[in-house]
């Protein structure tokens, strides 16, 4: 793996343990220093070097805890652990600055105190890994595995972004009878899908933490649908938010909000190492339809029927292929504003256009005795296996 590809994952971390005589014991934790090199961005030197410092503290904890503990306690950390205080970092150094698009950046050096972090996260019962000390200067580095857990850590979050778990099914109205003949009747039934925004945010905010423990680069993004309902960049402007996200690997989108109609959102885009495609890619070839059972009062199975997931827009079919429950690179960002991304939300995508709401009909042929038994329809979303 490449010099880049592993600062991808981490940073090199120099532990530093005084040398004089030993203080008791809570001290000697407290006195424990973990040296990290960061960058930070902001709109000047001061607020640069802020970000630096955050970034600082939130890199040491991705230390101290393993990914899966972090994914778990992901709102506790962020509320009660990583909000800065100055105390977090004995010193720091500037070791370079610089301007680009408009944007201030800052590298520091920073000596961080493990103890007050390590106390902190204690406190809310989180586990914390021994960090070794038994060196003067110990030099740790995140080596191979670390990307290939990534890889597996990345996969079993990713294994929640389903569509039958984050969208939910309604039955539109009563079966209507569109046709009939001597035997036989055809019944149409519509449903709606829609995200179900409860289960999204509870896998978003397992999905966060590990996208900011193993990006480098990162930013908030607001988009709005244009008359085609393609994503465009809204704020910041583009050559800004390619200065925040320069880098290699690829781009990962989690949306943080939307309107009810799904035309207005906010993300979180991410810089994550390029090993990570692979579980992109996965999660993109899921296909899936709908599966409708026509019911009597018993609950006793009249007809069946299957439908591959089709768009309906003002009563107009378009026959075209089978639904992708997918993050796509997404044309809107990519033509406008230079960047592709990986979109990560429970909003439906459908032939480059993402929707909050779609509506499906279905239609199935019942003998007329059969049609006098039925009293409701349900439907739900069956995966199909790629």
């Amino acid at each position: 793996m490449s010099a880049n590809a592993i600062r991808y994952l981490s940073a090199i971390m120099i532990l530093i343990v005084a040398a004089s005589s030993p203080p008791p014991a809570r001290a000697q934790e407290q006195a424990r220093l973990m040296e990290v090199v960061v960058t930070g961005a902001g709109l000047n030197p001061d607020s640069a070097k802020q970000n630096a410092f955050s970034n600082a503290i939130e890199q040491v904890v991705g230390v101290l805890v393993d990914a899966e503990t972090l994914v778990k306690n992901n709102q506790i950390v962020r509320d009660r652990v990583l909000t800065f205080t100055r105390g977090d970092i004995q010193e720091y150094r500037v070791i370079d600055s610089w301007q680009k698009d408009g944007l201030h950046f800052a590298r520091i050096r920073a000596r961080v105190v493990v103890g007050k972090l390590a106390e902190r996260l204690t406190a809310q019962k989180i586990a914390v890994r021994e960090v070794p000390g038994d060196l003067l200067v110990r030099q740790v580095k995140f080596d191979l595995r670390n990307e290939k857990d990534a890889k597996e850590v990345f996969a079993k979050l990713m294994a929640g972004f389903r569509m039958e778990q984050l969208v939910k099914v309604e039955i539109v109205g009563k079966p209507e009878m569109v046709s009939k003949d001597d035997s036989h009747a055809k019944l149409r039934a519509t449903v709606k899908l829609s995200p179900d925004l409860v289960k999204w945010n509870a896998l978003a905010n397992d999905l966060r933490p590990f996208l900011v423990k193993v990006s480098t680069q990162r930013s908030a993004i607001k988009c709005q649908a244009d008359g085609f309902r393609q994503q465009r960049l809204v704020s910041p402007p583009a050559k800004e938010l390619k200065a925040r996200i320069a880098g290699e690997g690829v781009l990962v989108s989690l949306l943080q909000s939307m309107n009810p109609l799904g035309d207005r959102t906010e993300w979180d885009i991410y810089r994550v190492p390029q090993a990570l495609q692979g579980v992109l890619e996965d999660s993109a070839k899921q296909k899936y339809r709908l599966a409708y059972e026509f019911l009597t009062a018993d609950g006793l199975v009249v007809a069946k029927a299957q439908q591959e997931l089709i768009k309906s827009v003002m009563g107009r079919k378009y026959q075209v292929e089978p639904m992708d429950y997918r993050d796509m690179m997404a044309d809107g960002l990519a033509h406008k504003a230079g960047i592709r991304t990986w979109w990560v939300s429970p909003l439906l995508w459908w032939y480059r256009e993402y929707r909050a709401v779609m509506d499906f009909d279905t239609e199935v042929q019942i003998s007329h005795d059969d049609l006098r038994k039925v009293v409701r329809v349900t439907a739900c979303i069956e995966r199909i296996a790629p």
